[in-house]
């Protein structure tokens, strides 16, 4: 074994040229697919922090005729938790902040979550500290909450004594009961505190608030055994038993059961796991390469084997020394692979843990160490089989006076082959996601982004209360020097919280119209604000109050769903607000169609009325300026100072930020992705140089002879970048078939791709086109100069 140690290390160290190029390779390739790795093991990998995460699911509505989304309606929520044979337990949450009251220190919000007793039944997460909330503290209606580890160090300093203190916060203390690990962020990560849910918030089967409105998230532990088909059966027919209960109207929505990851995640899974399998691409073309590069040398030392050979040495010693070869290769790639990993893992988890769900915990740890050292023992055995050629004729390569590389040039066209197959599927994919992100990019929302800021809060005090608390804010925020406009409304564009997916009913007619329309209140103002366009009637106005008949104002999809051509101006809806019968609305104006759900979403039958009429404990003020962010920050704070000087924002933020914010993961994942079809598109066109020069040396004799014979250089160079080319297009025409594939798999990502996906294509066979030409330029440049007589007289 030392022996074959010390032969195999001097056998490299003689050509450190290849052994430098050979550790770089695998070592690039290994050190992509372990950094992937680690972000797909962190994100889509590991198991959720809870008891029984496979059981765990979350509940949610889709209309297939309106191609929409939305919550559940309180009664579904509520009739769901009587399915005990399908679900263990359902529970409900909603979003909220608290102000955290410390004396001598100034008002701070943090976001809450307020949860129904079954809440952590479901998730059953492993506590840090005492206890969680259950349905006692609902029933007895005690203050209490449960901190989350951020919270928790953030308000108390991470004190282990901190169970049983009391937390002043705007709505009275609450006892501090139980803190979180870190770990569990549920329902999202900015979430500081879970309380108790109002007993007047809890939805309730027999006579639910807003019976058809879709605004309760809902969150449920399946019995042990139980399928999702067959929890999405069992929440259809309680759906269909809620709507005949009700007396409403099928107008296609449909619960939809998910796994708590599949929620958590979404569409991101597939991408990240199209990342893995490009990364693994670029690992199987270093492969290849290397595998091209072993068959080479293996060839070149055929005469020396048999030399070796016919002087009495035995094939095992050449064995072990080779295998040895491969062996010490393989650390080095491996170690460097480690180190280069280390960077990129480092980076990724830098740029990934804002955007991507769980990207903080992606890290270097023995799960994806023992990846890594599998992947090396792999590598080095794919290239082992692609490129050692151990068995030499000793006669023959004694006869033939040179190596044998001549002879089998044809069996090394396999790893440049494979290596332009996966580099074509890799680069068509990153080219779809980044036309598709380009698409997204271009959509155009219908209202203004930039220069608008937005302060959210929650306003405790029931609707008199927040009749008067929203105005007068506003009048402070005008006295603001730089407000050039302002207004407020229930939500933000964009946002979820405040934002209510209602039915409706024209007067006269049986059957409630074929929509779920978004609501939400607004102030007058609120539309010139946003620059959304006022196409027929007027605008909501300060005199559209609580006393004043209830009026609307709706967008062009809404006018077309309900009343087709005619005009919508002074004709009524039936809304169901509130217990009882519906309330009837007036429409007053119609505006243009906008995307206030986010550039992916379609545009979607939606009405504002005057929050003066649909007030609501969360309030977003809204800010036009073109003052910088921090000046508009401090000025909004100020103005909510001024009025309430108890409260604080429970988030601030600039709207084009927000719209950015949706595209941000796309975008950076689209970005790793070319970034890895351009190491691929690398490998390949270097596999395809090494092989054009090892072919082109290899033939110098050939070539020679061919020359003397009249023979034009020119012709002799063109036909070895025809060779090169005629590979390429193999390998575009099966990576091209692969990729179709890929693409119909990451559909749900390609966004208005259309006639596009064909555009990927082209882009690729340019870029595989042009690659392939550099690569064998200067092996074709050597041959349109050589020399007959110096090729005949090449050993």
């Amino acid at each position: 074994m030392l022996t074959a140690f010390r032969s195999a290390l001097r056998h490299l160290s003689r050509q450190p040229g290849f052994t430098t190029s050979l550790i770089a390779i695998l070592g690039l390739g290994l050190a992509i697919a372990i950094s992937m790795f680690s972000v797909l093991k962190a994100v889509v990998l590991e198991r959720l922090p809870y008891a029984d995460p496979d059981r765990v699911v979350v509940f949610n509505a889709s209309n297939a005729r309106q191609s929409a989304n939305a919550l559940l309606t309180p009664a579904e929520a509520a009739a769901l938790n009587e399915e005990k044979s399908v679900f263990q337990y359902v529970a409900r949450y909603n979003w909220s902040g608290e102000t955290l009251m410390r004396p001598n220190e100034r008002p701070r919000e943090f976001t809450v979550a307020t949860v129904t007793g079954d809440f952590f039944k479901v998730l059953s997460p492993r506590m840090l500290l005492g206890r969680p909330v259950t349905q006692e503290d609902l029933d007895a209606d005690r203050r209490v909450i449960v901190l989350s580890y951020r919270e928790w160090q953030r308000s108390y300093g991470g004190d282990r004594n901190v169970i049983g203190q009391k937390m002043p916060l705007g709505y009275g203390d609450a006892e501090v009961i139980g803190v979180l690990p870190p770990s569990f962020q549920y329902p999202g990560s900015d979430v500081g505190g879970w309380l108790p849910m109002f007993a007047r918030f809890e939805p309730k089967s027999d006579s639910p608030e807003y019976p058809n409105a879709r605004y309760v998230p809902t969150v449920g532990l399946l019995q042990p055994g139980v399928t999702l088909a067959a929890a999405n059966a069992a929440a259809a027919r309680v759906a269909a038993q809620v709507r005949e209960q009700f007396g409403q109207e099928d107008i296609g929505w449909r619960p939809v059961v998910t796994s708590a990851l599949d929620d958590l995640l979404g569409e991101t899974q597939a991408v990240l796991w199209g990342c893995f399998a490009v990364a693994l691409l670029v690992l199987l073309i270093a492969c290849t390469n290397a595998g091209l590069a072993l068959q080479a040398r293996a060839i070149s030392r055929s005469r020396e084997h048999a030399v070796s050979l016919a002087l009495g040495a035995s094939r095992t010693h050449l064995l072990a020394v080779t295998v040895m070869e491969l062996f010490l290769i393989s650390v080095a790639a491996t170690v460097l692979a480690l180190a280069v990993t280390q960077l990129l893992t480092a980076g990724l988890a830098q740029l990934l843990s804002d955007t991507l769900p769980r990207g903080e915990s992606i890290q270097i740890d023995w799960g994806v160490t023992g990846i890594a050292l599998l992947l090396a023992v792999a590598v080095v055995a794919i290239a082992s089989l692609l490129g050692a050629r151990l068995r030499a004729d000793a006669s023959e390569a004694l006869r033939s006076g040179r190596s044998q590389m001549g002879l089998r040039h044809r069996w090394l066209k396999l790893g440049p082959a494979i290596g332009i197959a996966m580099s074509t599927v890799a680069l068509i994919t990153a080219a779809a996601l980044a036309f598709s992100l380009f698409s997204l990019n271009a959509v155009t929302l219908g209202f203004r982004t930039e220069g608008v800021h937005v302060l959210q809060m929650f306003r405790d005090g029931g609707p008199a209360e927040w009749r008067r608390f929203a105005p007068r804010v506003l009048e402070a925020m005008k006295a603001e020097p730089g407000m050039e406009q302002t207004a407020y409304t229930t939500a933000a564009p964009l946002s979820t919280i405040g934002r209510f997916e209602v039915d409706a009913m024209v007067p006269g007619r049986a059957q409630v119209e074929p929509y779920q329309a978004l609501m939400r209140g607004v102030s007058s103002g609120y539309r010139a604000l946003l620059d959304v366009p006022l196409l027929e009637g007027r605008d909501l106005a300060d005199t559209d109050t609580q006393n004043a008949p209830m009026v609307a104002l709706i967008n062009e999809r809404l006018a077309r769903q309900s009343f087709g051509d005619e005009s919508p101006i002074g004709k009524q809806l039936l809304l169901p607000l509130g217990q009882g019968e519906r309330k009837v609305c007036t429409i007053v104006g119609v505006m243009k169609d906008h995307r206030n759900r986010g550039p992916r979403a379609n545009v979607q039958a939606e009405m504002w009325i005057p929050f003066d009429q649909a007030p609501w404990v969360g309030v977003s003020f809204v800010a036009r300026s073109s003052l910088p962010a921090v000046q508009v920050q401090q000025s909004l704070e100020r103005a909510i100072a001024s009025e309430a000087p108890e409260e604080a924002a429970t988030r601030q933020f600039a709207l084009a930020d927000d719209v950015s914010a949706e595209t941000d993961l796309t975008t950076l994942l689209t970005r790793i992705l070319l970034a890895f079809a351009l190491c691929a598109l690398f490998l390949a066109a270097f596999g395809i140089y090494a092989l054009t020069a090892l072919i082109e040396r290899a033939r110098v004799p050939e070539f020679g002879l061919r020359l003397a014979i009249g023979a034009q250089p020119r012709r002799l160079a063109t036909r070895l970048v025809q060779d090169a080319l005629s590979l390429t297009g193999l390998g575009f025409a099966v990576g091209a078939v692969i990729a179709w594939l890929v693409l119909r798999l990451l559909q749900s990502q390609l966004f208005g791709l259309g006639a596009m996906a064909w555009s990927s294509y082209a882009v690729t066979g340019v870029v595989l086109l042009f690659a392939v030409l550099v690569a064998t330029a200067v092996p074709a440049w050597r041959v349109a100069r050589l020399q007959p007589m110096q090729a005949l007289r090449t050993d």
